[in-house]
């Protein structure tokens, strides 16, 4: 996995130094998981722009086929991993809502995190995003 620019701005501003982190990683497939690649259990922070990071390595005989790597799960897993997501709540504790997705519950995944360092410039109220 490579990440080619930093996040920005619609305005192009850098947010300079964020790092996105990925943990809780497994893989899953409609094949038999014996034969899945074998993903890092590393938390694995891409803060290098450029760089490639290796996420899975399959052995010989393993792989084949059509494999996602998957970071968090829901308490409904069929693998057994652990619980990641929670719900949003707003000010009063109560779940928020999408207005997108049919009224669903919104949930953050504690295994996808962006990391800022303090000293990072950020612009209030400016959404960043990676083209």
């Amino acid at each position: 996995m490579r990440q080619e620019y930093q996040f920005q701005s619609e305005e192009e501003k850098e947010l300079r130094g964020a790092a996105l982190q990925l943990d809780d990683s497994w893989v899953n497939s409609t094949k038999d998981l014996k034969y899945g690649p074998k993903v890092s259990k590393d938390v694995v922070r891409v803060r290098n722009i450029g760089e490639t990071y290796n996420l899975a390595e399959a052995k010989k005989g393993t792989g084949h086929g059509t494999w996602e790597i998957v970071f968090g799960s829901s308490d409904s897993n069929k693998v057994n991993e652990k619980n990641t997501l929670e719900p949003r709540t707003d000010h009063n504790g109560k779940i928020i809502l999408s207005d997108i997705y049919d009224r669903k519950p919104i949930y953050l995944n504690k295994a996808l995190q962006l990391v800022l360092p303090g000293l990072t410039q950020k612009e209030k109220e400016v959404p960043y995003q990676i083209d």
